[in-house]
């Protein structure tokens, strides 16, 4: 059986397919490591877009909670946001190098 440089993983969570690499980039043929950074690219694009939408959610839920008397599952749903914010950065650092949203101090 040929060993498949790359495959393609669906985190369902963050619906967001990403490539993990099975060999070294350097050991990748040309045609699979184009195949394989064009992957990077188009997760790196629905990252950037996911964050967005997050970001969008995490602030009309916190204006919300600013507005009315905060119930569990409003804060629940915060808290979930924010945890998809991080994965999401984490996961773009880890295809890109750096970070979309900074970190905070």
């Amino acid at each position: 059986m040929e060993h498949v440089p790359f495959t393609l993983v669906y985190d369902e969570e963050l619906d967001l397919e990403l490539p993990v690499a099975h060999i070294p980039l350097e050991r990748m043929p040309p045609a699979a490591r184009d195949a394989y950074f064009a992957a990077v690219e188009r997760a790196s694009a629905a990252i950037r877009d996911g964050l967005r939408q997050r970001e969008a959610r995490f602030s009309d839920l916190y204006a919300k909670i600013s507005r009315e008397e905060a119930c569990l599952e409003l804060w629940e749903a915060l808290g979930n946001l924010t945890r998809e914010i991080e994965r999401l950065n984490v996961l773009y650092y880890q295809l890109q190098g750096e970070y979309l949203t900074p970190p905070r101090s």
